[in-house]
């Protein structure tokens, strides 16, 4: 394991779970780690075990959710230890419930302790830092900040939150050699996750459910195993169903058709408990993940019975439809850095501008551009020229023309070449007869 000597650690939400984990491992790796949580005897005891296994500890009874409590926790870290060299921001709490049932105060309480706790934490952490010139942040999110789920409106929006203020944060500072991450777990038994499916039975008990119901459905939901041990386990459950084992036979039939066109089957993996949000598909349904990329889910869809019919009642087709998200599979290739380089570059002139009137200049331009079959574009909001520039960078636009108040006067142009640099003060006509003769 890598070394963290002489180094302190902050972890909120340490009492138990993911932070408790935590903070043993940092500590394990030679770190003085406090730990902040509200509960003071969960505290004591893992400052107990940190002292076993050779560590340093303290304990720090803190609410992420009050920032007087945030400041003088830190100020006890502080002036305990000299320094603050790690912080990992994992304190959050839950209070599920249908989006349109949910209480305002529910809502406020899961955003207060997972989303603004953290940002009070960063705003006690940064000073030291910034001071030293080096530190780390680390916050916890969650998988469901980007794939959402139900019941959680409150904590998926936190959690995206996450994902957000770490992006801010990093750029802020990270010329002081601080670094911000967000880690995003996937579903991890703790203490906190304990009581989702007795508030999930809550809400299905107010839809006529009954505890055998219940008890067959978290029975079937939870079940473990490889492929054929599902269904083997789902034709027992379903032997009484004549619906149960029609699901279970065309979900066989499938398998069957994949492995007759050969799809490897370390490519499949069936989840009983997968749920799509629409209503109407009457067979399997499907989700597409690509390995090795944090994304997500890129595409989903299923079987319907008489799809056709939606168009015309006379028709009794069925079929299956999907769907899929281009900015995640736009994602997924940048992060696997499989984008070949001439896609990237779609455009030939990328018009940039510095106030309303060149924007609007621009516009005519643009539309002159397009008339003579030139691939161009103009920015599209009022932003600084640094961030149009990059933008034309970013895209592999070769050529960028600069619009402000002289121009628009003038009508004499600025052509910069991305490639070399090169500034050119040009009329429209000769820019076009340029662009035109490298095209």
């Amino acid at each position: 394991m890598f070394s963290l000597k002489d180094k302190v650690a902050l972890v909120t939400g340490a009492s138990q779970g993911i932070g408790r984990d935590t903070a043993l491992a940092l500590a394990e790796a030679g770190a003085k780690v406090a730990v902040a949580a509200r509960t003071e005897e969960k505290l004591a005891a893992l400052v107990s075990d940190i002292a076993a296994a050779g560590g340093t500890g303290f304990a720090v009874k803190m609410d992420v959710a009050d920032a007087e409590q945030v400041k003088t926790g830190f100020k006890q870290v502080l002036e305990k230890f000299g320094r603050l060299d790690i912080l990992v921001n994992n304190a959050a709490i839950t209070r599920d419930g249908l989006a349109m049932r949910m209480k305002a105060d529910d809502w406020e309480a899961v955003l207060r302790t997972n989303l603004t706790g953290a940002h009070l934490c960063i705003q006690q952490a940064l000073p030291p830092m910034m001071k030293a010139r080096a530190g780390r942040i680390i916050n916890i999110s969650s998988v469901v900040a980007q794939s959402g789920n139900a019941g959680q409106a409150n904590y998926v929006a936190a959690k995206a939150g996450i994902i957000g203020l770490t992006k801010a944060i990093d750029i802020e500072i990270a010329s002081r050699n601080i670094t911000v991450n967000a880690v995003a777990p996937g579903f991890v038994v703790t203490p906190m996750t304990d009581v989702l499916p007795e508030k999930v039975k809550e809400e299905l008990r107010l839809r006529n459910f009954n505890d055998k119901n219940l008890s067959l459905l978290f029975e079937v939901l939870n079940f473990k195993g490889n492929t054929q041990q599902k269904i083997d386990f789902l034709n027992q459950k379903f032997a009484s169903s004549d619906k149960g084992k029609k699901g279970v036979t065309d979900f066989s039939d499938v398998l069957s058709l994949l492995k007759g066109f050969g799809a490897a089957e370390d490519h499949l993996e069936f989840d009983i408990s997968l749920a799509r949000g629409l209503s109407y598909y009457t067979g399997c349904i499907f989700e597409v993940v690509i390995n090795n990329v944090g994304i997500g889910s890129v595409s989903g869809g299923g079987r319907y019975d008489n799809l056709t019919a939606v168009f015309d009642a006379k028709e009794k087709s069925s079929g299956v439809g999907f769907s899929f998200g281009i900015d995640r599979l736009y994602d997924a290739m940048e992060e696997l850095k499989i984008f070949p380089k001439e896609a990237t570059a779609s455009s030939t002139v990328l018009i940039v501008h510095l106030d309303e009137a060149s924007f609007n200049y621009g516009l005519r331009i643009a539309q002159l551009f397009r008339e003579k079959e030139i691939a161009c574009e103009i920015y599209p909001d009022q932003a600084k020229i640094k961030k149009q520039m990059e933008y034309a960078d970013k895209k592999k636009i070769p050529s960028v023309i600069v619009l402000g108040s002289e121009e628009v006067k003038t009508e004499i142009l600025t052509l910069k070449k991305m490639e070399t640099g090169d500034q050119l003060k040009l009329s429209l006509p000769e820019i076009t007869s340029i662009i035109l003769s490298n095209k």
